[in-house]
């Protein structure tokens, strides 16, 4: 397999095409986008033209593929459209990616075959005043000129005032403007206006980050004392198992030494005995004869006292 050297969208033009997501107005948008289309190398742009038609057609039956413009869209954005800056985290392009993506296959036909399509919003002007009493209406004042987003509901547009402030409003109370072109002071002030909201928006989503980051800090932080905590625990269990162990192998070791003695008495005197019998007996012998001996002695002490006696009487 062959790898292209550059992207479709080749890496000169990465920066301008990446810009056009932050355009708002869709007509701005796709005049941009047509004419970085058609500044791109010829074979480029012949490929690009190819590969749009194809992937158009698939989304036409997506109910039978799955293939929805949208997964196409997160599929080829990222290989249609590469930053040049390999430093940079490719995460942060992908809403770039996937919106231009999607409008080049969306709007093939008028990127490629010239054919012509109006972008341009349509714009009214406010009749009379409407003062919105729900969170969702847009507040409007006669001589206004506002932008109106959707139609679909006959009785209420959604609109936009050139602050950016977005709502519903009463059909009839505006009457619709043609050939339109917004003056440049409300240009100015909706681009001050979107980069404000834009500035909040990252200063919010900022905020919500750090306190995201403290949390997970402090979580961790917990964890951690609590994972020292429980080593701790296990580290002093392991020693008094340690100490316990060796305190049992001491014991039995004690015990056996002690038998082991028991054993070793039992076997000398039985061994004196075994080896020695004769002077057993003759102690036996001797111990006879002095019993013998302290009987004569008793039955002589006992013929003198009788002798004693007889004599004291016959003197009597």
């Amino acid at each position: 397999m062959i790898e292209l050297k550059e992207p479709l969208l080749t890496f000169e033009f990465y920066e301008k095409f990446s810009a056009l997501e932050n355009i708002q107005e869709k007509w701005i948008k796709m005049e941009k986008l047509k004419q970085l289309i058609h500044s791109l190398p010829q074979s480029h742009f012949e490929v690009c033209k190819i590969l749009f038609h194809h992937l158009y057609n698939v989304t036409l039956h997506a109910n039978q593929n799955k293939m929805k413009l949208e997964n196409l869209a997160m599929i080829f954005g990222p290989n249609v459209l590469i930053n040049p800056n390999t430093e940079r985290n490719v995460v942060f392009d992908t809403p770039a990616q996937f919106q231009i993506t999607s409008l080049l296959i969306s709007e093939q036909e008028y990127l490629f075959e010239n054919v012509e399509k109006n972008y341009h919003p349509d714009f009214a002007k406010v009749i009379y005043e409407f003062i919105g009493d729900e969170k969702e209406d847009l507040t409007i004042h006669p001589e206004e000129i506002l932008e109106i987003l959707d139609k679909s509901n006959p009785d209420w547009w959604k609109a936009k005032l050139p602050n950016g402030q977005e709502g519903l409003i009463p059909s009839s109370y505006v009457e619709l403007i043609s050939n339109y072109a917004p003056k440049q002071n409300d240009k100015l002030m909706k681009t001050k206006t979107i980069s404000t909201q834009e500035e909040m928006k990252k200063h919010k989503i900022k905020s919500e980050l750090d306190s995201l980051v403290k949390t997970l800090d402090s979580e961790r932080k917990y964890r951690f004392r609590l994972a020292a905590k429980n080593f701790e625990l296990k580290s002093m269990l392991d020693d008094l198992k340690t100490k316990l162990q060796n305190q049992m192998e001491i014991r039995d070791k004690i015990d056996n030494f002690i038998l082991l003695k028991l054993q070793n008495q039992n076997l000398d005197l039985n061994s004196i005995l075994e080896n020695n019998p004769n002077e057993s007996n003759e102690s036996k012998e001797k111990s006879k004869e002095k019993s013998k001996e302290n009987k004569k002695s008793k039955e002589k002490s006992k013929e003198k006292s009788k002798e004693k006696e007889n004599k004291n009487e016959n003197l009597n």
